[in-house]
């Protein structure tokens, strides 16, 4: 037995790289957040390739054994890739500090819209491919197999446009809310879950922040990174969460925008007070003296930042330090 625990743990730590368990369609993805893909590998039998970071593309194979790196997997063993090109599927592609790509179902490495997934020297850290089993390894000799990024990897041109590309189009696949596909969803509007789960304001201004936006994982201290591991799920924590990580916290009875505000930044309604756990959080997708501001639960895409005031007038504006 303890041999052949040996061997399978040999099998998995290889040449510089330690491949990730398998996935199945569209129910997870294959990765880790911030650690770049080096290799691939697809069941199915049909062709499939990657390009290699500052390379080019690698021939195709159509094996999947990562035993074998002949013909059982896509990627030289340690080396970053930025694109992959599958035969005869539906996949799609999550750019390492940035978001996921539309998904392509060509086979063309010429065909930059349909025929790959990637962007030519951005790397991946994801990969997602309908009706196939699939998985993914990372470079092992990284001595932080799980980075946090640093704040000034927060790009907010990125989190705006992922809080505008998913207002109305969620990024996470309807089956159990707490399910990471990439994302979970906690709201109402689009998969039929209770609304009692509270709702996804917060959850959907994490996925911008980190999964957009390149912003450090929300966990630890109030922020308690559930349930993917890397968000907060909760107005009021967030808040206290985002001003652990350094923002500059504003808050007050219908408090205008500081002159910092600009898009990028966060801002909480409390209902009671600044201190009421009865919140909504937003994402600012467009600052000045009169901010618009985009978020789920429900559904709002670049309105003015007073359309709930009646309600929530206490207003906690929180401001990324560049």
């Amino acid at each position: 037995m303890k041999v052949y625990l040996l061997l399978f743990v040999l099998a998995l730590i290889q040449c510089g790289q330690t491949w990730l368990p398998e996935v199945s369609g569209y129910s997870d993805y294959a990765g880790l957040y911030g650690k770049p893909v080096t290799s691939l590998k697809v069941n199915g039998g049909k062709p499939y390739r990657v390009h290699v970071v500052g390379g080019g593309w690698l021939d195709a194979v159509t094996g999947y054994d990562e035993r074998d790196p002949n013909n059982g997997y896509a990627g030289i063993d340690g080396r970053a890739i930025d694109a992959v090109a599958i035969q005869d599927a539906t996949y799609k592609v999550h750019i390492l500090g940035g978001n996921w790509l539309d998904e392509v179902s060509g086979y063309n490495i010429y065909d930059a819209d349909q025929g790959f997934a990637g962007i030519i020297g951005r790397t991946i850290d994801g990969v997602m491919i309908q009706g196939r089993k699939y998985a993914t390894a990372y470079a092992s000799d990284d001595p932080s197999p799980d980075p946090t990024p640093t704040p000034g990897d927060y790009k907010r041109s990125n989190a705006v446009k992922y809080a505008r590309n998913h207002a109305h189009n969620i990024n996470h696949r309807c089956g159990v809310y707490t399910s990471c596909t990439p994302a979970s969803y906690w709201g109402d509007e689009h998969c039929g879950y209770p609304s009692e789960n509270g709702g996804d304001c917060a959850n959907f201004v994490s996925q911008c922040l980190v999964l957009g936006g390149g912003h450090p994982k929300l966990k630890g201290g109030s922020c308690r990174g559930i349930p993917c591991g890397w968000e907060e799920v909760g107005a009021k924590r967030l808040g206290d969460c985002l001003e652990e990580k350094g923002w500059t916290s504003t808050c007050g009875y219908l408090k205008a925008p500081p002159s910092n505000i600009k898009a990028g930044d966060v801002l909480i309604y409390h209902a009671g007070s600044c201190s009421s756990y009865d919140a909504h959080a937003v994402f600012v997708t467009e600052g000045g003296s009169h901010p618009k501001i985009t978020c789920h639960s429900n559904e709002q895409l670049d309105v003015s930042y007073t359309y709930i005031r009646d309600s929530m007038p206490y207003y906690q504006w929180l401001h990324f330090k560049d």
